[in-house]
C-alpha cells in the first residue's frame, strides 16, 4: 500500500517536470530585453486635432471681427483693389464665433498646401476656382457643405454679415506644420513702432512691453495683438480669376520660394530673408547672415505684401 502511494507521488511530479520543459521548449515571438527587465510599454500619443483655416472679412464694414484672438497664425492677403483679406489659422481652442466670412482666393491653395487635410471655411469662390479647390489639400467646409454652421448677424450689411459656428464643422484632423520657435538671434533693432502699407490699407505696429505683444491696427482701427509679426514681400501675378465684382484683376500670392522680410519680436526689428521650397514645406526665416530665425511663443501675423 505504502509503495502504490509513493509511485503516484513520483508519476505526480514527472508529470509536473514534462509540463514545464515543454512550456519552456515552446517557441516565442518576443525577444528578451538585456538584463531581463520588462520593456517599457508604448506611449499613448494623443490624437493630433489638425486645423480649422477660415477666410476672414478685412474691410471697414466687417469691424469690429470676432474670433481673431483665438488665433493661432493669421495671414493677411492681398486681394484686389488693393485691399486685404485675413486666413486665420486655428490648430488649439476653438472660439463660439468667427467672422465675418468672406471668399476663398487661389492665395490660399499653394500658401495652405503644407497643412494635412485641413478644415477650410469660407463662404464661396469663384467659378474658376471650382476645380483647383476640390483638387487641393483643403477639406472644404463652405455654406454648401456645412449649412449648419453659418448664420447671418443681425445689424450688418451683407456680405459682411456672415458668421462661422466653428463647433458645427467637420472634425478636425491630422498634423500642421508648424512654426521654428526659439530665442532671439543677436543683432536686430529695438523699435517701439513700424509699419507697412499695401495700395488701399495701411498696418502700423505698437509693440506693448508689459504684455510682451505687438499692437496691430489697420488703417487707425485697433485689430488684434501678436507675439511676432512677419512682413514678408512676394511676388503677385494675376490668377485664374480675371475680373471680379469690382472689376478689377485679382492678385494671386506666391508663397513658395524665396524673398526679403522682416521679423517683429521681442520688441526688435529684424531684416530676414523667406525661403519655401516646395508647397509642402514649412516657411522658413533667416538673418541677413545666413543664420536661423525662429519666432518668440505665442501669435503670429504673417503679412503677405507684393514686392
Amino acid at each position: 500500500m505504502q509503495l502504490r502511494k509513493w509511485d503516484a507521488v513520483v508519476a505526480a511530479v514527472l508529470a509536473g517536470v514534462v509540463v514545464l520543459l515543454a512550456v519552456w521548449l515552446l517557441p516565442s515571438n518576443e525577444e528578451s530585453p538585456p538584463g531581463g527587465e520588462l520593456p517599457a510599454p508604448e506611449p499613448v500619443l494623443p490624437e493630433l486635432t489638425g486645423a480649422l483655416l477660415v477666410k476672414i472679412d478685412n474691410v471697414g464694414e466687417a469691424m469690429p471681427q470676432r474670433g481673431l484672438a483665438a488665433a493661432d497664425t493669421v495671414y493677411v492677403e492681398p486681394v484686389e483693389g488693393g485691399l486685404t483679406r485675413l486666413a486665420a489659422v486655428f490648430t488649439g481652442e476653438l472660439p463660439n464665433v468667427v467672422g465675418p466670412v468672406r471668399s476663398a482666393r487661389e492665395t490660399d491653395v499653394q500658401l495652405f498646401a503644407g497643412y494635412d487635410r485641413p478644415v477650410f471655411a469660407y463662404s464661396g469662390a469663384a467659378p474658376e476656382l471650382a476645380g483647383l479647390l476640390r483638387s487641393s489639400s483643403l477639406v472644404l467646409a463652405g455654406p454648401s457643405q456645412s449649412p449648419g454652421a453659418y448664420f447671418r448677424a443681425a445689424g450688418r450689411p451683407a456680405p459682411h454679415n456672415l458668421f462661422l459656428r466653428p463647433g458645427s464643422l467637420p472634425e478636425r484632423k491630422g498634423d500642421s506644420p508648424a512654426w521654428q520657435r526659439g530665442s532671439a538671434p543677436e543683432g536686430g533693432r529695438e523699435v517701439a513702432t513700424d509699419a507697412v502699407d499695401y495700395p488701399a490699407a495701411r498696418y502700423a505696429f505698437r509693440w506693448l512691453p508689459d504684455a510682451g505683444h505687438w499692437s496691430i491696427n489697420r488703417n487707425g482701427q485697433a485689430q488684434a495683438r501678436a507675439a511676432n509679426v512677419i512682413v514678408q514681400r512676394v511676388p503677385v501675378r494675376t490668377g485664374l480669376v480675371r475680373r471680379d465684382g469690382a472689376a478689377s484683376t485679382s492678385p494671386v500670392a506666391t508663397t513658395v520660394g524665396s524673398g526679403a522680410a522682416v521679423v517683429l519680436r521681442d520688441g526688435k526689428r529684424y531684416p530676414a530673408r523667406w525661403e519655401r521650397a516646395r508647397p509642402v514645406d514649412a516657411t522658413r526665416f533667416t538673418t541677413d547672415s545666413g543664420e536661423a530665425l525662429p519666432l518668440a511663443p505665442g501669435p503670429v501675423w504673417v503679412l503677405l505684401v507684393p514686392r
